[in-house]
């Protein structure tokens, strides 16, 4: 998650925003402070931080500056491009975006793109690598393993450029202890970064989980599958149907 966040005047310096109580008002700057870059947050683990409530949270979504997609908190920031210009090479993708696209069709996301310092060399019409020799002699190879990790070799030197920034964005609802226990695993197996996005989307929609870290890993060594849920296009913190009884009946002893 980045460090920095904005916050623009056109937003927060407006009758709308000024009247609201102070502790709603807190609460906006705080979801906007631990977003990702779509601009999603969890808001539960926020309003406990803070000692806000749900009541101000209803405000923000009574004066349309967030909506709720989810009985969990998960929380979309409307006036987040507003706010924040993010760069498209530098973007990294929500792992609730399907969950904000499901709620919210007509979200206007940035595209996540290429980055321009990691775009593969082109080769000239003598078969060289921005003109460099091709045989093998001061020739640098780019390749990437199944970890997600980009490895460089050039002679006899292998320079690893880690991903695990990549990884922890992934992981941030995790504390950082079960960060670091997570990022072992996954190093351990060999587990890439996408892998881990699309399992933790099954353990996010499951009910009542206590050991989130067990049962990633599970979902992650069982190669588990979603079911098709069903999803409300209402904000009003109501149960929603997902029908994963037959996964979380996996989850003996996790579940209260």
């Amino acid at each position: 998650m980045a460090s920095r966040r904005m916050f623009s005047l056109r937003v927060i310096n407006t009758a709308r925003f000024l009247k609201m109580p102070t502790s709603t008002q807190c609460l906006y700057f705080h979801l906007g402070l631990h977003a990702d870059d779509d601009g999603i947050v969890e808001a539960y683990p926020v309003l406990s931080s803070i000692g806000a409530t749900e009541d101000d949270l209803k405000i923000l979504v009574a004066k349309n500056f967030v909506n709720v997609l989810n009985e969990d908190l998960v929380t979309y920031i409307t006036d987040w491009t507003e706010n924040n210009k993010i760069r498209a090479d530098r973007k990294i993708d929500s792992i609730y975006k399907d969950l904000l696209l499901q709620v919210l069709p007509e979200a206007e996301l940035l595209e996540k793109k290429p980055r321009a310092d990691r775009l593969p060399k082109s080769a000239d019409v003598h078969g060289t690598s921005q003109g460099q020799p091709m045989d093998g002699i001061g020739q640098d190879r780019l390749g990437q393993d199944s970890t997600g990790q980009v490895r460089t070799t050039t002679g006899e030197e292998n320079v690893v450029v880690d991903k695990r920034e990549e990884l922890k964005e992934v992981l941030k609802s995790f504390s950082s202890d079960e960060i670091k226990s997570l990022t072992e695993f996954c190093s351990n197996n060999k587990v890439s970064v996408d892998v881990v996005v699309e399992k933790l989307k099954i353990i996010n929609q499951m009910k009542r989980i206590n050991n989130r870290v067990g049962a990633l890993i599970s979902a992650i060594k069982e190669d588990w599958k979603p079911n098709k849920g069903q999803v409300n296009n209402n904000c009003n913190f109501s149960q929603r149907d997902y029908d994963y009884d037959s996964l979380e009946k996996q989850l003996l002893g996790w579940e209260e």
